[in-house]
This record gives structure tokens, C-alpha cells and sequence, in this order.
């Protein structure tokens, strides 16, 4: 059931991290007519200078999705299950939510592990 809500979901979700991205490394170059330009055509729903923007700029786009990706596993990596008990005991009684806790890291670095896939995909 998952696969399906993220194969259906996954590209409106990277379409909106697109036009972040896009609208951050353009502004990142200082090109605030650009910039204002972008977003009058995602206001008004020009979908060609949309697409210009997002071919223009799609390298630096994709460099800045792929970093937050990476960053966010590694931010999972070190809540894992193997990082909490070389800090804490794993006991239940003191941390009774630890387990759902652990599962629902485990469920989001799953899904950040497809969207990092897409994204190699892209740079290919």
C-alpha cells in the first residue's frame, strides 16, 4: 500500500522541493528579477517559464535536494536504534515510547532512502 502512495505521491512532493530549491539558488545568485519572475509564472501558472527556470537551474537544484537528503540520513542514522543504546539502556520503563519511536525513524529513513534513489536517478 506504501509503494503505491509513494509512487503516486513522489513527484508532486519533488515538484514542490523543486521550486523551493529552485526559488533559494536563485536567489543564492543575487537574480531577484529572476527570482520575481519565477515566482509570477508558479502564481499565474505559467507552466513554459516554469520550465525554463527548472531547466536552467536544475544542477543546482538537484546539488541542494541531494545535500539536505544526505543531511536528514545522517540525522536518522544518529537517532537509530544501535545510537540509542550506546547512549542510553534500552529501558522500556524509563523510555516507553523508545520502540515507536525507533520504528517510525526507521519508517522516514525508508522513505528518505527511495526519494535519495530519485535523485541518483536524476543526476544520471
Amino acid at each position: 500500500m506504501f509503494d503505491r502512495i509513494l509512487i503516486t505521491c513522489m513527484p508532486d512532493i519533488l515538484f514542490v522541493c523543486l521550486c523551493v530549491c529552485a526559488t533559494n539558488t536563485i536567489q543564492g545568485t543575487s537574480l531577484e528579477e529572476q527570482q520575481q519572475a519565477f515566482y509570477q509564472a508558479h502564481m499565474s501558472g505559467d507552466e513554459a517559464t516554469k520550465q525554463y527556470y527548472h531547466e536552467e537551474y536544475f544542477p543546482q537544484t538537484l546539488a541542494v535536494l541531494q545535500t539536505h537528503v544526505d543531511y536528514l540520513m545522517n540525522e536518522l542514522d544518529d537517532l537509530s536504534e544501535s545510537s540509542w543504546r550506546k547512549t542510553f539502556r534500552k529501558d522500556q520503563h524509563r523510555h516507553p515510547r523508545l520502540p515507536l519511536i525507533l520504528r517510525h525513524n526507521n519508517f522516514v529513513r525508508g522513505i528518505f532512502e527511495l526519494v535519495q534513489q530519485n535523485l541518483d536517478g536524476m543526476a544520471s
